[in-house]
């Protein structure tokens, strides 16, 4: 089988999409190459990437000086 993605607009095998249970299909409305890219161009976006990491907040215990 196979399924429509609206970003890249191409018909792909269903294993290309990621599972989203919430969707009629479980499948991500978007392929997975497309679905990392617009997680990118977000992060890009809210400044939340810095000389390409993701930046948030700390981890417990990662260099807090606890370990």
């Amino acid at each position: 089988m196979s399924k429509w993605c609206p970003s890249c607009e191409r018909e792909l095998a269903e294993a290309e999409f990621g599972r989203n249970e919430s969707l009629s299909d479980g499948l991500a409305a978007y392929c997975k190459p497309c679905y990392a890219r617009k997680i990118k161009e977000s992060r890009i976006r809210t400044g939340r990437v810095k000389a390409g990491r993701v930046v948030g907040r700390p981890r417990k215990g990662v260099g807090d000086g606890q370990g």
